[in-house]
């Protein structure tokens, strides 16, 4: 009896002491294949439309914003009207002033390199002043050479970036052309000797390379 029961318990030891078989890893399904593979393409898109966007729209948002403070600059000059033009009290007509030429039809071209060395302004103008003063008209006979030489100096001295667009022309050039006519002009006893405003018949600039 008792050798039986040695067999009996050598037989659950064996039982007990069986190796469970390896679990086999599960593999990823076909469907999340598919979702991975869509979210890794939607992720390089992605990218790529980033850096599209940073190469081409960040530049344009710089310059524009650039010329937003080149605008807001300029409304703060006119509202703040330090460059208003001279303006007569009462509305009377003005005398056009014209630079003698060899020929009476013509009109004095005035052909000046700008400060920068790369640009060419050829300009041609009048000087408005009021037609009843003829005093001012023999000061402005008189003082031709001095106009003419203050004309090409306050011009000369520009860059193109200074007069390259009608509003700086109309309000800088023209207004600093004025002041500074009216400066050679100016006469303690006559202070009515003046110009009252200036106009451009032709303005063209060249580009050398």
């Amino acid at each position: 009896m008792a050798v039986e029961e040695d067999v009996i318990e050598d037989e659950d030891q064996d039982l007990d002491e069986v190796p469970e078989e390896p679990k086999e890893k599960k593999k990823p399904s076909k469907a999340k294949k598919v979702i991975f593979n869509i979210i890794g393409k939607v992720l390089k898109i992605a990218f790529v439309i980033t850096l599209i966007f940073s190469i081409f729209y960040v530049p344009y948002i710089i310059v524009k914003d650039q010329d937003e403070k080149v605008k807001l600059v300029n409304k703060n000059i006119l509202e703040e009207d330090i460059y208003s033009f001279p303006r007569a009290k009462k509305k009377k007509a003005l005398a056009s002033f014209k630079f003698p030429t060899l020929r009476e039809r013509e009109e004095k071209e005035f052909k000046i390199k700008l400060d920068d060395m790369k640009t060419i302004v050829t300009v041609k103008l009048f000087l408005g002043y009021d037609m009843q003063n003829e005093d001012l008209k023999k000061e402005l006979d008189k003082r031709l050479l001095e106009i003419i030489d203050k004309i090409n100096f306050i011009i000369g001295t520009k860059s193109y970036r200074d007069i390259n667009t009608a509003e700086k022309r109309e309000i800088n050039l023209k207004k600093e052309l004025i002041n500074e006519i009216n400066s050679i002009l100016y006469n303690r006893d006559k202070k009515e000797n003046k110009i009252e405003d200036l106009y451009f018949t032709q303005f063209f600039i060249t580009r050398l390379k």
